[in-house]
C-alpha cells in the first residue's frame, strides 16, 4: 500500500519500492480517475494490480503482485480493497476527532 505521494506505507514482503517503480506508469495513467481507478498488468507470468483506496475520497493506493494463474486472487483483491478502504476511513475519522478535541 502506498500513499498519494507514492511512499510505501505497508508491504507484505520485500520489494515494495521495486513494485512502485514498475507500476508508476500504470499509476500515472489512472491517477485522475480518483476512487474509480483500477488497472492490471499481466505479463511475465505475473498479475500486477493497482486499486484506489478510500470511501469518500482517495486516501491511498493498493499495489498487488502475484502469479497470473490464480483466479481466486481476483476475489481476494476485491475484498482486500474494501477492507483497507474501511480501515483508512476509520483512521481518518479517528484522527479528525482527535484534532477537534485538541482544538
Amino acid at each position: 500500500m502506498i500513499d498519494l505521494l507514492g511512499r510505501v506505507l505497508a508491504e507484505s514482503g520485500p520489494g515494495g519500492e521495486r513494485l512502485v517503480a514498475r507500476l508508476s506508469g500504470l499509476l500515472d495513467s489512472v491517477r485522475d480517475r480518483g476512487l474509480n481507478a483500477a488497472a492490471a498488468d499481466i505479463s511475465d507470468g505475473r498479475r500486477r494490480e493497482l486499486h484506489a483506496l478510500g470511501a469518500h475520497r482517495l486516501r491511498a493506493w493498493l499495489l498487488i503482485d502475484g502469479p497470473a494463474e490464480q483466479p481466486a486472487a481476483i476475489q481476494v483483491s476485491g475484498d482486500l480493497v474494501s477492507l483497507l478502504s474501511l480501515e483508512l476511513e476509520r483512521r481518518h475519522g479517528f484522527n479528525t476527532a482527535q484534532r477537534r478535541g485538541r482544538a
